[in-house]
């Protein structure tokens, strides 16, 4: 059933800083690291400074929401893992997981691995995810992990796994190469795997999502599916998981990227709408998955049931945020006018010391 709360969250998905993001990671663009620019030629698991550039990008952008960030270190030679937590409120021992890797890999990968497709779109939907659903509140805690090694053989991931024993850890969203529709769209696949329970109904839970909010994508679920990325480390261990990938198996028309692991994978060749569709269903099925709480008073930010110091101060802090920023979110935007203004502040300010026994 789809809620209006779910439907304002992928409502805020904003293309041109989704772009942005994937420009800096790719190379296209000279990006802000530490506060300095860079240009990210590749994000090759080998690749040393670049590599850990973009790790660095990625964690910078994840703790300005406020979330806790922890790096998994799994081989001292190697980019760590970067792995993002929003506690969940009732539940938070029950864990889900959207992920992507980071890395990315070219015939010339030392120097030049853009990977704009392959996997810049997965980690900037990730991205997307934390920004667009940090300042809600979930029953279950939800993870926003990005993944280095995979194309050598999903090393980071694996590892990432091997870390998880005594966590109850239900379900993962894996995302990888979400950006390319070039033949017949706006077709994708959803890959679970029958044998591991609770697998093919997270398949059939997305599927239903890009139903319910009459999302322009058209999902092939398969219940044996590839296990070409990080989702199968998860497999493996027995968790339920899914990928989620553009145009890829046993497709009619052969829509697969042309510059797959060239120098050529770039956002040039994004079908930029098909991608914006490809977050937004991923948004949505985590906001289901997690428990997305619609009980709380508006006013209540943290869900604490009591407006206090600590919301006004959340407001706050989002002053003169407006429409395209990522600061902005309408959570805040009370009267909905597209900015963060005096206004919203003064309306949270009305409601400090509301309390749910009132």
């Amino acid at each position: 059933t789809p809620l209006p709360q779910v439907q304002d969250i992928i409502d805020q998905v904003y293309l041109p800083r989704i772009m942005d993001y994937a420009e800096d990671l790719s190379g296209e663009q000279i990006a802000i690291v530490g506060g300095d620019p860079y240009l990210i030629t590749t994000r090759y698991t080998y690749s040393g400074q670049p590599v850990q550039k973009a790790v660095q990008y990625m964690v910078e952008h994840l703790e300005r929401l406020g979330l806790n960030v922890t790096l998994q270190l799994w081989n001292p030679s190697y980019p760590p893992n970067v792995i993002a937590e929003k506690p969940g409120l009732t539940q938070p021992a029950n864990i889900y997981i959207i992920g992507a890797h980071l890395d990315s890999t070219s015939g010339s990968a030392m120097t030049s691995a853009p990977g704009a497709d392959d996997n810049a779109s997965g980690s900037v939907a990730v991205l997307t995810a934390a920004e667009l659903l940090a300042p809600y509140n979930f029953d279950a805690t939800v993870r926003f992990v990005l993944f280095t090694g995979e194309e050598q053989g999903l090393w980071g991931s694996q590892a990432y796994v091997a870390s998880l024993s005594g966590q109850n850890i239900l379900g993962m969203l894996n995302l990888d190469m979400v950006s390319w529709d070039n033949v017949g769209g706006p077709l994708m696949d959803v890959h679970a795997k029958s044998t591991v329970a609770g697998s093919v109904a997270l398949g059939n839970l997305f599927n239903d999502v890009v139903s319910a909010y009459s999302l322009d994508l058209t999902p092939t679920v398969y219940s044996n599916g590839t296990g070409a990325s990080d989702h199968a480390s998860f497999w493996n261990a027995g968790y339920a998981a899914i990928l989620a990938i553009e145009d890829y198996y046993y497709s009619p028309n052969n829509d697969f990227n042309a510059y797959y692991h060239t120098i050529n994978d770039r956002t040039i060749y994004y079908n930029q709408p098909y991608y914006g569709e490809m977050v937004k269903a991923s948004l949505a099925t985590m906001a289901h998955l997690a428990g997305l709480r619609t009980d709380c008073n508006w006013a209540d930010l943290d869900c604490s049931c009591e407006v206090n110091v600590v919301d006004i101060e959340t407001a706050a802090a989002r002053w003169g945020a407006a429409w395209g920023d990522w600061r902005y979110h309408r959570v805040y935007d009370v009267d909905h006018n597209n900015v963060i203004d005096v206004l919203d502040l003064q309306q949270y300010a009305a409601q400090w010391g509301w309390a749910c026994s009132q």
